[in-house]
């Protein structure tokens, strides 16, 4: 989902190395674990357009982990409404991408693992609540997981993609 939109929407799979292999994080898994690790997961940078703040659940599943999202909260920063470009935010998907620097060069993407989820939940600008989203989950084949450098959750709201992170 995630790279099928990035592909359309610049034409190409090429991607700055200064946005898709610094801004993504180590991948990040609970070998051994099969009851479960609780990991914290959100948004850190207070010039975010949204604030996001929830927990997931990653399990090892033998040949994969599954990360289960127990519950994300989303909510319009107040300190950003008057930079947002939309008044309206229909929330549509949540995704968990992996990836990794092409073999030919550091300035390409290979997409190793590529989900989403459908989600429904409309935000206004103006709003001071918060949305809440769970009981959605993700299994990650550990050849994936094992190949890739990064992943980066995100959730689209009918075209915007905004990036969360396990903290």
């Amino acid at each position: 989902m995630l790279a099928a939109g990035l592909a359309l929407a610049a034409g190409t799979a090429h991607a700055a190395r200064s946005y898709w292999l610094n801004s993504g994080q180590n991948v990040i898994t609970c070998a051994g674990n099969s009851r479960g690790e609780t990991l914290k997961a959100g948004v850190t940078s207070r010039t975010a357009s949204l604030l996001i703040n929830g927990f997931i659940l990653c399990k090892d599943e033998g040949d994969a982990y599954r990360y289960e999202v127990s519950f994300l909260n989303v909510a319009i920063n107040p300190g950003q409404r008057g930079s947002l470009d939309r008044e309206d935010y229909a929330f549509d998907w949540l995704g968990l991408a992996l990836y990794k620097p092409a073999p030919e060069g550091e300035e390409r993407i290979e997409w190793l693992f590529d989900e989403a989820r459908p989600i429904a939940g409309r935000l206004q600008r103006s709003d001071t609540r918060k949305l809440v989203f769970g009981n959605l989950s993700f299994r990650v084949p550990k050849a994936a997981a094992d190949r890739a450098t990064n992943m980066t959750f995100y959730i689209t709201a009918e075209g915007l993609l905004y990036n969360f992170r396990l903290l």
